[in-house]
């Protein structure tokens, strides 16, 4: 955002720097080690280490963690968080034509009766902590949820798309919550249903930015945070590799689905229904798949080729006869249709396989 050059971007960094300046505590009584916007969820770095000092046996270890927790002293102390949660509600409230920035001032005033021309009652309503369970939860914090809620149900409406679709299903960065099926109770993955298509949709959203070819060699973490062009242990390589010069070079890639990101049109933001039902492109726009074009191939790319068989096997064993790199290709290209949702073996391989990373953390 400092350097955004976009239309807007100059607001954005105004309203940016307002909420910067907004006085909003860590957690109880400023101790550290609290964090009231992320401890009612997932805990943040600051949350971590402080749990860590807490459970700290002796009295130098303690004080390791205390010091560690102690060495950023910014409002903000080691919640990765926040500072997002700020960026996002200023970008929000200034794109477009300012909808949802209006939506938030409306709540606001019609809500709360406060006078947008009181700055200090203004700033007292952003600032103000609202019980929640157990915790007290940072205003902010429900203004981010509406204005991330309204995004997508304004520009899905926009698209003629249901009103959370492309929603991100879980928390970035970690397994997605149990996917309920008709098997209940089975180790399976979901079959030839629309739990299938779920843990298709949460499998592709939950490898963005990480490296198929690492998590298949049992790292985690921070060890496979970045892509698998990117990756010094080997990954990069594999797109060299025969498998990779079948798919990228002699163009065996799913034919079903985006042309550019290869995965399920319903998956893909540059795809909508017309009034027949048909999939069309969005032509007076540039495309706007939310996925890189390589996210998939790639992911599966780096598990196929990362050393553990289990993952080749899955593919292996699935194939009647051949087991040339053509033929793998030309089975994970091959169509797959499930509840009406026109995808690729690819995409269905990758909810296999990712299920079983998911299994092994």
């Amino acid at each position: 955002m400092a350097s955004c050059a976009e239309a807007g971007g100059e607001r954005a960094r105004l309203v940016l720097h307002w909420l910067e300046s907004l006085s909003i505590p860590m957690g109880r009584a400023g101790r550290r080690g609290d964090c009231s916007t992320c401890e009612a969820f997932l805990p943040c770095r600051e949350v971590a280490l402080g749990i860590t000092a807490d459970m700290a046996t002796c009295s130098g270890e303690k004080e390791h963690w205390m010091k560690e927790l102690r060495s950023k002293t910014g409002p903000d102390g080691h919640c990765e968080r926040r500072p997002i949660i700020r960026k996002v509600i200023a970008a929000l409230c200034v794109s477009g034509d300012q909808f949802l920035g209006k939506l938030v001032a409306k709540m606001v005033v019609d809500g709360d009766g406060v006078d947008l021309d009181a700055e200090q009652s203004v700033r007292a309503w952003f600032e103000r902590q609202i019980p929640f369970s157990d915790y007290i939860l940072p205003n902010l914090l429900f203004v981010f949820k509406m204005l991330v809620l309204a995004f997508y149900f304004h520009h899905n409406q926009q698209r003629g798309l249901e009103p959370l679709h492309g929603f991100p299903r879980q928390p970035a960065q970690q397994g997605p919550a149990a996917i309920e099926s008709s098997d209940s109770g089975s180790d399976c993955p979901p079959w030839d249903n629309a739990e299938e298509v779920s843990l298709w949709e949460a499998s592709i959203d939950w490898w963005v930015d990480k490296c198929g070819f690492c998590a298949g060699r049992g790292l985690r973490g921070s060890y496979i945070k970045h892509t698998l062009r990117q990756c010094e242990r080997g990954g990069k390589k594999v797109v060299r590799g025969e498998l990779g010069e079948a798919v990228y070079l002699e163009g065996i890639v799913p034919s079903q689905g985006c042309r550019s990101c290869r995965l399920p049109y319903d998956f893909c933001y540059s795809w909508f229904r017309d009034e027949d039902g048909d999939w069309k492109t969005q032509t007076n726009m540039r495309p706007q798949c939310q996925y890189s074009n390589r996210l998939l191939i790639d992911t599966v790319l780096g598990l196929y080729c990362c050393g553990n068989s289990k993952f080749r096997d899955v593919i292996l064993d699935d194939m009647v006869d051949e087991f040339d790199v053509e033929a793998v290709a030309c089975y994970l290209a091959s169509p797959v249709t499930v509840v009406g949702v026109e995808g690729s073996q690819m995409i269905r391989t990758l909810g296999v396989l990712t299920r079983m990373v998911w299994d092994s953390i």
